[in-house]
């Protein structure tokens, strides 16, 4: 007896799962935008870069700003290769239940670091645009227009 698998039902599980891994991605920002403090922001008046919260502990524990930039660039990396390693366990699981094949998985990672890379040279490139435009971003929030370290465009929204 010859089993068939109609198109569809390979389309639709696909279709899931990139749903899934769209939400997936677009919680942490969502979350971000509609957290109702500040105190990780940068300071658009800091001239350290820091949020407020960061600096008043360098300042009242005298800590090296270089060594706590040090500690949170370990902390950024570290919480992206977390990431990419659920992704993954997450893609492996789609390949054992055959809604995606090994090259799919594969094409699948390689694309959610790319889309990551690319994400933190936008941000760069913002920083490095804003500073040169002497904008302080930060003072455009009530005109609706953020930057917020993830884009350039509408801020946090509901007339934040």
């Amino acid at each position: 007896m010859k089993i068939q698998i109609s198109k569809a039902k390979i389309q639709k599980p696909l279709i899931v799962l990139t749903i899934l891994l769209a939400i997936a991605f677009a919680l942490p920002t969502a979350a971000n935008a509609f957290w109702p403090f500040d105190l990780f922001k940068k300071d658009g008046g800091s001239s350290s870069g820091f949020p407020p919260l960061i600096q008043r502990i360098i300042e009242k524990f005298n800590l090296n700003p270089t060594e706590v930039q040090k500690v949170v660039s370990e902390e950024q990396q570290e919480r992206e290769k977390q990431r990419l390693s659920l992704l993954e366990e997450k893609l492996n699981q789609a390949v054992k239940d055959g809604i995606i094949n090994e090259e799919q998985k594969k094409a699948l990672l390689e694309r959610q670091q790319k889309m990551w890379r690319e994400r933190q040279q936008n941000y760069e490139e913002n920083q490095k645009w804003f500073e040169e435009n002497k904008i302080d971003w930060q003072k455009l929030r009530p005109y609706g227009i953020g930057f917020g370290g993830r884009n350039f465009g509408q801020g946090r929204g509901f007339g934040r």
